[in-house]
């Protein structure tokens, strides 16, 4: 008896349509910003620096820097609830 094939699609699953963007943030004056690092070559560096730059110009408060383990996989849920109390997140970079 030979073994049973199994054949992947490479199409991958179709989800739902691609979500609102978030409607404007108004005046940050006070508020937090935060930065989630997602582990890239120097994202920490350019997403900090773009942070504490907002926070100059909306007299904002960086208030967490925080990091993901790896830039594949996503935060864990102790950091996304900390990233919850900002107004504001910055993060991506890419290669």
């Amino acid at each position: 008896m030979s073994p049973a094939v199994r054949i992947l699609s490479p199409e991958g699953r179709v989800g739902s349509g691609p979500a609102a963007p978030a409607g404007p943030v108004g005046s940050l004056a006070g508020q937090p910003v935060a930065v989630l690092d997602n582990g890239k070559p120097n994202a920490r560096l350019l997403l900090t620096a773009i942070a504490e730059r907002l926070a100059i110009r909306t007299d904002a408060v960086v208030s967490l820097v925080a990091a993901k383990a790896t830039a594949a996989e996503p935060a864990e849920p102790d950091i996304l609830q900390q990233l919850a109390a900002a107004r504001v997140v910055v993060t991506g970079s890419a290669d």
